[in-house]
């Protein structure tokens, strides 16, 4: 259900942008839907939670999308810089705000989990968010959250590689129809 965040960003890019999707850009977000209900067929639960799991899921991927066409209706008015230190900077002073208002001690830790707290800060919020804000300048968000379909691939490639996990079936073959896609988009142009 997260997967559908491009097609949330193609509508609020026509509405609020007017900017229309290339028809190799429409195949290709088709394309990679078939291969997210793929993966998500497989991997459907019984358990009467999994549909609010699956609405909190396309809740993120409205949020997600809203986002996108955010950043990228703002790339004429605000430096890349600016916007990405307003955005990091509301995030900081809201988790600090929940850590203060559910009581959560922030420390001590040891040196290590600073480490990892210093990791995540660099690869996910520098090399990827900063990255996607610095894509959406220049690319339009549908094609920007079609790319991003690509992120759990390439971690279940990883996990293969890495720590010899194996994911299901349905994975594998949704996984190779999104890369499908992706490979439309950079292959075609129009």
């Amino acid at each position: 259900m997260a997967y559908t965040a491009p097609l949330f960003a193609i509508v609020l890019s026509l509405v609020f942008l007017r900017e229309r999707p290339s028809r190799v850009l429409q195949v290709a977000i088709l394309l990679a839907m078939v291969g997210a209900a793929v993966i998500a067929l497989g991997d459907r639960g019984s358990s009467p939670a999994s549909l609010f799991g699956n609405l909190l899921a396309v809740a993120g991927a409205v949020t997600l999308a809203t986002y996108q066409v955010i950043g990228r209706g703002l790339r004429t008015t605000l430096p890349l810089n600016a916007y990405m230190l307003l955005v990091w900077g509301t995030a900081t002073l809201t988790l600090a705000a929940l850590v203060a208002g559910f009581g959560t001690r922030f420390a001590p830790f040891p040196p290590r989990t600073w480490l990892a707290f210093a990791a995540l800060a660099v690869v996910p919020t520098l090399g990827g968010h900063g990255l996607t804000n610095r894509a959406l300048r220049s690319l339009p968000a549908p094609t920007v959250g079609l790319f991003l379909l690509g992120e759990p691939v390439i971690a279940s490639l990883l996990a293969i590689l890495l720590f010899d996990e194996t994911p299901s079936t349905s994975t594998l073959v949704g996984g190779a129809i999104i890369l499908a896609a992706l490979a439309l988009v950079l292959t075609r142009r129009e």
